[in-house]
């Protein structure tokens, strides 16, 4: 049994064909009809400025569509647009719980909550503590901090 390509493929054949009206009315179309790899699609492609214009507010808002549609990478993307304040204030305890309530479908989310939970941070979701700085030069300014991640992170 033949399957079809996905929307993605699709219409990143049309767009690699010059066919850009046709692309982004084959996943308008769909993403109107609420499927979530479609919502995807465009919020990735307000994120990479082509074929729509870079619209970081709108990606977040697509990608938050899409996680609800059932697309489960757009969950993960979406958790970390709204942690860092991608297209809008920045809301941790909000991500944390959606890749929480995301975490017994996803392996993805799962281990990234797994790791949030071993980090110290706090509710905000900055670190508690950072690890000395070692300054490396004065002019310009040039410093690291070794054992910034943990082996597993």
């Amino acid at each position: 049994m033949v399957t079809p390509a996905s929307l993605s493929i699709r219409a990143r054949r049309l767009l690699e064909a010059g066919d850009t009206a046709e692309a982004i009315e084959l996943v308008s179309d769909a993403a109107r009809r609420g499927d979530g790899e479609a919502l995807n699609e465009l919020g990735l492609w307000h994120v990479y400025g082509q074929p729509l214009q870079r619209d970081l507010a709108r990606a977040r808002l697509f990608f938050g569509h899409a996680g609800r549609a059932g697309y489960k990478p757009a969950t993960t993307t979406y958790a970390v647009f709204v942690a860092l304040g991608a297209g809008g204030e920045p809301r941790w305890k909000e991500a944390f719980e959606l890749l929480e309530a995301a975490a017994p479908d996803d392996a993805m989310a799962a281990r990234q909550v797994e790791l949030l939970r071993a980090m110290d941070i706090g509710g905000d979701g900055r670190p508690q503590s950072l690890p000395p700085e070692e300054v490396l030069a004065r002019s310009p300014v040039a410093a690291r901090r070794s054992r910034l991640f943990s082996p597993a992170e």
